[in-house]
């Protein structure tokens, strides 16, 4: 993998499609590949905090140490207080707690400072990783919009049914004003077919509808739902860690190849859609 600096956020405004799982996963097939990785956690479920921690820990940590430090201006955001080791080699997280849920504003552009939170951060810790991946919650708010403000790029995990498919118009356009107004370099990296039944008769037609609709910013790779995902949370370790190849593994290296290809030679969303 080229070891240039990125920033990569998973967005979309529809829950269980597959967003927590794509930070878990390529972070841990990342650092498989000796980059140096730190995943910031800004949904206040904290699933993927928990996935890395548990959720004792999680719930047991004090949010002075989480991500909620770098929004709340009576919190002390020093990297080395925020940052937390995980149990796999060159991969770092800053975790989220439940307090961050008070932060999650609907109209981002009315909190000054808290837009700029993330960028900040990740601007004074970025010579100490290659890649930065961001978990963002089920909708178009302040924590998404913070996070898009920091990042380089946005990957859009979708499930290809009717429900799922609606709101990519949503996420592409939220896209569309961060570049506006916030972040000019933001990329729309691409749609990630999630949780895939190949048996599926819908799943097929609205792939098909999804690849004729948005062409190339539809990526090449499909996850397939499979139970290897569950199990390897379940184990707090990212499925290519694991010692069985299946097609769990194969999809994720896959998509971390097509990631690192894709960030290599970027485009706008308006080109891309």
């Amino acid at each position: 993998m080229s070891h240039s600096f990125k920033v990569i956020v998973s967005s979309n405004r529809k829950g269980g499609i597959g967003k927590t799982s794509l930070v878990f996963h390529a972070a841990g097939e990342m650092a498989r590949r000796k980059e140096r990785v730190l995943v910031i956690d800004c949904d206040p479920q904290a699933s993927l905090s928990q996935s890395f921690f548990g959720s004792r820990t999680i719930e047991e940590l004090d949010p002075a140490r989480s991500v909620v430090a770098l929004f709340d201006d009576r919190m002390n955001p020093a990297p080395e207080r925020i940052v937390h080791a995980t149990n796999i080699p060159g991969l770092f997280a800053v975790p989220a707690t439940e307090p961050l849920t008070s932060f999650n504003h609907p109209d981002p552009a009315r909190h000054g400072f808290l837009q700029d939170a993330l960028r900040q951060f990740i601007a004074e810790v970025r010579d100490d990783f290659d890649v930065v991946l961001i978990d963002t919650p089920p909708n178009l708010q302040l924590l998404t919009w913070a996070a898009m403000v920091a990042a380089d790029y946005c990957i859009t995990p979708v499930v290809p049914e009717d429900y799922s498919a609606q709101g990519v118009i949503h996420v592409k356009r939220f896209i569309e004003e961060v570049q506006r107004t916030r972040n000019s370099r933001l990329r729309w990296l691409g749609l990630l077919m999630s949780m895939v039944q190949a048996r599926l008769g819908i799943h097929k037609v609205y792939e098909q509808v999804m690849r004729d609709a948005y062409g190339e910013l539809v990526l090449d790779t499909v996850i397939p739902h499979a139970t290897n995902f569950k199990e390897a949370v379940s184990l707090k370790t990212p499925v290519t860690l694991g010692k069985r190849t299946n097609a769990a593994v194969k999809a994720v290296k896959a998509l971390v190849d097509e990631i690192t290809a894709r960030t290599s030679s970027p485009r706008t969303v308006k080109e891309a859609a």
